[in-house]
This record gives C-alpha cells, structure tokens and sequence, in this order.
C-alpha cells in the first residue's frame, strides 16, 4: 500500500513538474506575443525566455504529453524573432513527426517562414492548400505577390482585399501605399499613407504614421509638408520617438538649406545619422577640416554601415579635393556613383547625378552620367523619360561607341528583360 501510495504521489509531482514548465513556456510565448503585435522588438526577452524553456522541457521529457505543444511554440518564436530559417527548421520537423490538418497553426506559421526568409515557391505551395479563411489567403497572397515583384497584381489584389474586408484594412491601406511609391506613383502613394494615418484607431499608431508620411514627404523632396506634420507633433509624447522627430527635422531643415537650425538639433543628438549631416553641413558651408572630423567620427564611433561606407568615401573626396588630387567634377561623380554602387540609394544617387550633368556639361565624364539616369530611371523609379537620356547619348556622342551601342540597347530592351 504504501508503495503504490508513493508511486501514485511520484507520478503527480512529476506531472506538476511537466505542467508548471509547460506553464511559464506559455506564459512568456504570450506576453512576448503581445508586445510584439504591439511594437515589435519589444517581446524579445520573453519570446527568448520561452524558447529556453521550451527545449529545456523537450530535451528532458521527450515523452511528455507538454513536448508537442512546447515544440510548436519554439518554431512560432523563432518566427517572431525573425530566425525564419530557424523556424521552417523547427515547424517542418514537427509536422513530420506529428503530421498535420491542412490549415493547422504549425502549417501557417511554416508558411509565413517561407515567406519572410523569401521561398516563394514553398510559401506559395502551402497558400494554395488553404481553403477556409479566404481573407486570410487574399491578404498574404498580396505580401506574395509583392515578394515575386508582381507588382500590378499585388495592386489589382490590394484594391479588391478593400473591397470585400475590413480586418486588416489599415495594413492593406499601408501596403497600397507602399506599392505605389514603387511604381512611382508619388500622389497615390501619398494619398494611402494619409488614409493610414487618418484611420489609425490609437494615439501612438497614430503617431507612427505622420512620422511615416514626414519621412516619405522627405523622400519625395516635399520639405515644408514634412516641417508641418512634425512641427504639430508633440516630440515629448512618446520618448522612444523623440530622436526620429529630431532627426526628421533636422533632415528637413537641412534639405531647405535652413542648416542652422538644422545644425542646433543634429549637435543634441548622438548617432551616424546626425554627424553624417552635421558633416555634410559644414561642407556646405565649406568648412572643410570640420566635415572632414565629423565624416572621421562617423566612420569610427557609429555602427551604421551605411553611412559608414559613405562617410570613409566623402572623407576621402575632400582630403583630396584639398590636395588637389581630384577634379571637382570626378569628385561629384565618384560621390554619385558610390550612393548607387556602394549603398543602393538609388535616390541620392540620382541627385547627385543630376547635380553633376547641370554642373559639368563639358566633363568628359558627362555621357556616363546621363547613362547611369537612364539606367535609374528605367529600372529603379519606372519613370518614362529614361528614353530621353539614351537618346541623347547616341545624338550627341557618336564617337563613344561603347555607350552608344548600350544605350540603343537600353531603348530597345524591355524593362524586365534588361535588368
């Protein structure tokens, strides 16, 4: 009697163990959850936590009846925490061992992994297999598309997702405008990211996103739309935004060459970013040995590599421009091209660009400029008078048969062809 009595106590303590494991696994996966639907990055530490958990139980009760539903939340972690080849890993292994109903949990997230670590043809295998929640469907197949560089039926599914649903209208609302920045539909793509931020149901979304329209009114060289947004924000509101308001001013300020007040912000604040710009407004201002420290102190202290690589290149641009080792117009060049080359900014590399054809028309290096803003316009911002610049070329630079003889290529090869 007493030995049953014990084996019986044994088997509960060891299944309170497996429970109370299982439990905080659970508990940490759903508040890291909740924080990240909420702000991403913000459930990391419980997410990670969860995980620990997790193969801790899987690795010490393989048997447990806990073992299958900590397995699956491990692979849905993963997912959150952006380790999609981690997650496929996981997710795969668990429907192998315990198969799966078509449109299971595991077999959506093993979808969503495919998608976001860009295996388009395993996600779209696995779309095509759902029946149900044809809302679902529609709204991820537009992600897809997307991802395949379909952008027009990206757009026709876009449009017709508002048509039929509500749940996800604002992400949708997001993606059209993302879409027609793409196409360079600049005005659509603007009127969506205002509908974003007029249908933004709470105070911080709703913050979020004029901070995203300022930013695209930046990018879209509309300065004093985007002062306006930010100069009616509260930068106090939310702490965590209060360095992107700075920043975005400033950027503003400075690309109307209000550099004073652009440089009284940059000099409050402690990133790449802002000694990048500090840097390039005392260029402007042709102090020379200041941009010179600030784009040093870019390429040493800041971990942007972006602005890293840009930094070293300008750095040398003007320690030989001083020296007099390189012509002005090799120098707006050579920064030109490094935008396209080195950081794929296609958009500073067109100004810069354009710069160089208005200021040095005689340069030998002239037809190449036009060249390369053909090429940009092409195949980078879909703009239609990329033809112009070819032709140019082959008019009025016959003797440089090389760049003649792409241009007429370019003139004559479709867009997707050409790449």
């Amino acid at each position: 009697m007493y030995k049953w009595v014990l084996s019986l106590f044994s088997l509960f303590t060891i299944s309170c163990v497996y429970f109370n494991l299982y439990y905080n696994i659970e508990e940490y996966h759903r508040k890291g959850i909740v924080a990240e639907q909420k702000r991403e990055g913000t459930g990391k530490v419980n997410l990670e936590k969860s995980s620990k958990k997790a193969a801790i139980l899987i690795k010490k009760y393989p048997r447990s009846k806990w073992a299958k539903p900590a397995l699956l939340i491990r692979g849905i972690n993963s997912f959150y925490l952006k380790d999609y080849n981690e997650a496929i890993k996981i997710l795969e292994y668990y429907i192998s061992i315990w198969g799966n109903d078509k449109e299971s949990k595991a077999l959506y997230y093993l979808f969503l992994s495919y998608l976001y670590a860009n295996k388009l043809t395993e996600a779209e295998r696995i779309l095509k297999s759902f029946k149900k929640e044809k809302e679902k469907i529609l709204f991820y197949e537009i992600t897809l598309r997307e991802k395949q560089k379909d952008t027009l039926q990206a757009l026709f599914l876009a449009k017709k997702y508002l048509k039929k649903y509500k749940k996800r209208r604002l992400r949708v609302i997001k993606e059209l405008s993302n879409i027609y920045s793409g196409l360079g539909e600049i005005d659509s793509s603007l009127h969506y990211l205002k509908e974003y931020v007029r249908l933004s149901p709470t105070s911080e979304e709703n913050y979020t996103a004029r901070l995203e329209l300022a930013e695209s009114y930046i990018k879209h060289n509309r300065f004093k739309e985007a002062i306006k947004i930010i100069d009616d924000m509260d930068e106090n509101l939310y702490y965590s935004f209060k360095e992107k308001i700075k920043i975005i001013k400033a950027k503003a300020y400075f690309y109307t060459g209000r550099y004073k007040e652009a440089e009284s912000i940059l000099k409050e604040m402690r990133t790449g970013e802002a000694a990048f710009f500090l840097a390039q407004i005392y260029e402007k201002e042709n102090k020379i040995d200041e941009s010179i420290a600030y784009y040093d102190s870019v390429s040493l202290r800041f971990a942007d590599a972006n602005y890293k690589i840009l930094a070293l290149r300008k750095k040398k641009l003007l320690e030989m421009e001083l020296d007099s080792i390189l012509s002005p117009d090799s120098a707006q060049y050579t920064l030109a091209e490094t935008y396209l080359i080195n950081l794929s900014d296609v958009n500073n590399a067109l100004k810069e660009y354009e710069t160089f054809i208005k200021r040095y028309p005689e340069s030998e290096l002239y037809p190449k400029a036009l060249y390369a803003i053909g090429w940009i316009k092409k195949y980078k911002t879909n703009d239609t008078s990329y033809s112009y610049f070819f032709k140019t070329i082959i008019d009025s630079f016959p003797n440089d048969t090389f760049l003649v003889n792409r241009a007429r290529k370019e003139l004559y090869v479709s867009r997707d062809s050409g790449k």
